[in-house]
């Protein structure tokens, strides 16, 4: 009897500290087979492509350069996110990218040397070039030296006027 009461009591405290998660908002992420570089995912884009909902949320399937136009407004995050992130592979499956670094990566040998890709530099806000601005998320993909070697070589501003937005700004 003790025991089952202790058993109910452990299960208790796992549903409210684990079962929020549970819950969380989802949020996949589909990225080209090998795809490293920066990530950016540009809201409320003239040409965009709806909101894809799927996987028990919502999925953004990043094209080969990185930049992904949405129609749509970005969700307001509130409470627990689960993000996922994955790699397409050629026959369609989807391959898990497990690493997620939320914290400065040293410069080290060990570092270098490993040849685990991750994601880095997650991070939502806005960009703003001439009398545009749209709001935006982003994140890097790579391995632990490509992140540390990484230098932005293209303007973001550029890249959205390729695409075609604001023109006659």
């Amino acid at each position: 009897m003790i025991n089952g009461l202790v058993s109910l009591g452990h299960l208790g405290v796992a549903s409210v500290v684990f079962g929020p998660m549970l819950l969380a908002e989802k949020f996949t992420y589909i990225l080209p087979d090998g795809y490293t570089g920066e990530v950016e995912i540009v809201f409320e884009a003239p040409g965009g492509i709806p909101e894809e909902l799927g996987h028990g949320g919502v999925v953004f399937r990043i094209p080969e350069d990185g930049l992904l136009l949405v129609a749509s407004k970005p969700r307001e995050r509130s409470g627990w996110v689960r993000s996922l992130y994955f790699y397409q592979k050629q026959d369609r499956s989807l391959e898990p990218i497990a690493n997620e670094w939320f914290t400065t990566i040293h410069d080290t040998v060990a570092n270098r040397a490993d040849r685990t890709v991750g994601i880095y530099l997650q991070g939502s806000g806005s960009i703003a070039f001439e009398n545009c601005k749209f709001r935006r998320e982003g994140f890097q993909v790579g391995t632990m030296a490509q992140h540390l070697d990484f230098r932005s070589t293209r303007d973001w501003g550029e890249r959205l006027r390729e695409r075609g937005l604001c023109k006659g700004h």
